[in-house]
């Protein structure tokens, strides 16, 4: 069986509207799938001499072949150590049958009006492009009936997503480490870091540059942690300074694959404890001024080639990390 070209979104929307890229809005937490059943799933990691952790693998490449990519700007539990930004998978022709079929059964005109709405859940938007065929539905993710109705193409379209989350190609992960002085236990170095963790570079603002505004791209607190509950935020927080950045620096950074950008900065402990530190990166505008061969947000395009892979991705959204630490 031959699978039409077909171009299916799948996008999650949550929070207030942070920016706008290509005519795209981006909330605070905003995941996009899109699946092409006619560009091909592999994408070739950027060797150089410092990518010392990459293999030489190379997996076969089948002219059947498609293609998942999730853009995802923050995680939707807030968790920690999440990574944010480009996530992709190949999708062999099985799957792309199953899912055209899925799609093709369901009686669209027939579909009950969604009920149930949450605000503080997701609202989605299914979007389906297939010759002459085009099917566009919005719904929110407590419409529990619409959803059901959906049949098997719900359950397949999370297993992508799943599929997809397990592929960086352009992400940052967010990490925090703390050390104390061996001589002078009470005082402490924080170190925030971005790795990024795909097979490709990514571009972003140097963490140091301030927003419009005077506002923070990254932010360090530390306090007090709440005894016995290292899963509450303490009471008191103290912010630290993050240093501006250099006026001869570049603002704009390019990370090779599975390099980090990272800052240290000192505090004293006021008296020996348990501490609770957290890091949180945040930068939804995107580089101020584009990278060379810099990849668009979404880089697989309604029609045309893929740019997946072809230069660094501008990774865009909020990550966080925590650490607790006794001293």
């Amino acid at each position: 069986m031959t699978v039409p070209a077909f171009t299916l979104d799948l996008v999650a929307d949550q929070g207030e509207t942070l920016a706008k890229v290509d005519g795209q809005p981006l909330h605070a937490w905003t995941s996009w799938l899109r699946i092409r059943s006619d560009v091909t799933g592999f994408v070739p990691p950027s060797y150089s001499p410092a990518d010392d952790e990459l293999t030489g693998f190379v997996p076969p490449v089948f002219e059947d072949d498609g293609i998942a990519v999730l853009v995802h700007g923050r995680d939707h539990q807030d968790l920690d150590r999440r990574g944010v930004g480009l996530f992709h998978a190949r999708l062999e022709l099985a799957a792309l049958e199953a899912l055209h079929a899925a799609v093709t059964r369901i009686s669209w005109a027939a579909l009950p009006r969604p009920i149930g709405y949450d605000v503080h859940a997701s609202q989605l938007r299914l979007r389906y492009a297939c010759d002459r065929t085009l099917i566009d539905r919005s719904f929110n993710a407590r419409s529990a009936n619409f959803i059901t109705a959906l049949g098997p193409l719900w359950p397949m379209l999370e297993d992508i997503g799943a599929r997809a989350m397990r592929g960086p190609s352009g992400t940052l992960e967010p990490g925090l480490v703390i050390s104390a002085d061996p001589e002078e236990p009470l005082r402490l170095t924080l170190r925030a870091e971005l790795r990024n963790r795909s097979i490709g570079p990514v571009v972003l603002n140097d963490p140091r540059l301030r927003r419009p505004g005077d506002a923070a791209r990254l932010e360090l607190s530390i306090g007090p942690a709440v005894p016995g509950r290292d899963d509450l935020l303490p009471r008191q927080w103290t912010t630290l300074t993050v240093p501006a950045l250099p006026d001869d620096a570049p603002e704009v950074v390019v990370l090779a694959a599975r390099k980090r950008w990272s800052v240290e900065l000192p505090w004293v402990a006021p008296a020996p404890g348990r501490y609770l530190a957290r890091m949180r990166w945040s930068d939804y505008g995107g580089p101020v001024s584009p990278a060379p061969a810099q990849v668009p947000w979404m880089p697989v395009p309604e029609t045309g080639l893929s740019f997946v892979g072809s230069g660094p991705y501008p990774v865009r959204g909020s990550c966080r990390d925590t650490v607790v630490i006794a001293v």
